[in-house]
């Protein structure tokens, strides 16, 4: 058989070869991170635990692959016939399931220790910070600590994906439909061809697939950034709308927290509350609500003095640079808060009769922000007093100056 039929026959094999080369690393890649990265959550704050899953992971790793793919045959084989005389069914030890068990613990020490040193990385004083605006371990976790580990974990996830789809051509011998199988039958009739092709098509679908994690690293990376074509923080066109009333007092507002929170109901107002302000002269509302709650915007006639900031907020630094840019942010007990306060804007927060331990009793100041000024509730779900109060606090600030 002359190279241009060898290379024709070749063509003809690999829809059915690499299906099943793309069944067996996909599976297996993906079982290998379910339970790697729930296992490095879990470790994180026990070091006893990461110890043992970074060595046995290790262990692992030092078996050859060939070996590994073997070793599960008489395993599954005996658990085969046990289910066999339990059950009366059974299931083969070839293929495709020794194949995925063996390459999901070749994919789980790149997993694991990328994921571990990403969040053992992070500098602990922002889990503090997290933890000092009303954030649950959990959530610090998967609102902070995550993205900033994310671009450590997904080079991880990458060296998985190539060591998975390189080994997987190795579980022909068990049985298993692979790109392996032109190496295998090349080797044994000395068809180089075969040889060189399913070696080029193993290799081009380790880049694509390194290429596809790159993508979506990148696409991470400018979201948590914000897209190049918004420009830096805010967009080009709230710039204008914040900068276009300057001789106008401007204030940004919240009027609910997260609903998750277990004092949310205590702690929010609703915008018809904020109506005091609205009408007041030389002030220019902005909100800087976000989620559901930002519909009630609309759902007043008062709404419509209100400018919108909400869509442009993708994230914290976002939400900064708003606040850099208002002379007074008033809100209730939430992150915009503390944000606020931390840049040393003048902020103006409501508290609730059963206030957090942070905003403390009896005073109006607080000994955490030195810009900010407390305004608390005198009585349960009554936040008409509170408002008047602020309402006319806000003009005293205006005919001052």
């Amino acid at each position: 058989m002359n190279a241009a039929a060898q290379i024709a026959e070749a063509f003809a094999r690999l829809p059915a070869y690499l299906g099943g080369h793309v069944a067996v690393s996909v599976t297996a890649l993906l079982l290998g991170l379910a339970i790697s990265l729930p296992l490095a959550f879990a470790s994180i704050r026990r070091p006893a635990l990461r110890s043992a899953l970074l060595g046995l992971a290790s262990i692992v790793q030092t078996v050859p692959s060939l070996a590994l793919l073997a070793l599960f045959y008489p395993l599954l084989l005996g658990l085969a016939a046990l289910t066999e005389r339990s059950f009366g069914a059974g299931f083969s030890a070839l293929g495709f399931l020794p194949s995925v068990l063996a390459l999901t613990l070749y994919s789980m020490l790149p997993v694991l220790r990328n994921t571990i040193a990403g969040l053992e990385g992070i500098d602990p004083a922002i889990r503090e910070a997290a933890l000092g605006v009303g954030m649950t371990r959990r959530q610090s976790l998967t609102m902070v600590e995550l993205p900033l580990a994310l671009p450590i974990i997904l080079a991880g996830i990458r060296t998985a994906a190539i060591w998975v789809i390189g080994a997987a051509t190795l579980s022909t011998p068990i049985g298993q439909t692979s790109l392996g199988n032109y190496i295998f039958t090349g080797l044994q009739t000395q068809n180089w061809v075969f040889v060189l092709f399913g070696c080029a098509a193993a290799a081009i679908f380790a880049l694509i697939v390194d290429q596809l994690l790159a993508l979506m690293e990148t696409g991470l990376a400018r979201r948590k950034r914000g897209a190049p074509d918004r420009g830096a923080l805010v967009d080009a066109e709230q710039r204008g709308r914040l900068h276009g009333g300057t001789d106008r007092e401007q204030g940004g507002h919240q009027d609910q927290p997260a609903a998750s929170h277990r004092n949310d109901a205590a702690r929010s107002c609703r915008f018809a509350d904020f109506a005091p302000m609205v009408d007041i002269p030389g002030v220019q509302l902005y909100s800087l609500q976000k989620g559901p709650a930002a519909t009630q915007l609309f759902q007043s006639w008062k709404g419509g003095k209100v400018i919108d900031l909400q869509y442009g907020l993708l994230d914290y630094c976002d939400t900064a640079s708003a606040i850099q840019m208002m002379d007074v942010v008033i809100t209730v007990d939430t992150s915009v808060a503390h944000l606020a306060g931390a840049l040393g804007k003048t902020v103006w927060t409501l508290i609730p009769t059963n206030p957090d331990w942070r905003w403390l009793l009896g005073r109006d100041d607080s000994p955490w922000y030195p810009t900010m000024r407390l305004f608390r509730q005198p009585v349960r779900d009554e936040w008409g007093g509170v408002f008047a109060a602020m309402a006319a606090a806000l003009k005293a600030r205006i005919a001052g100056g």
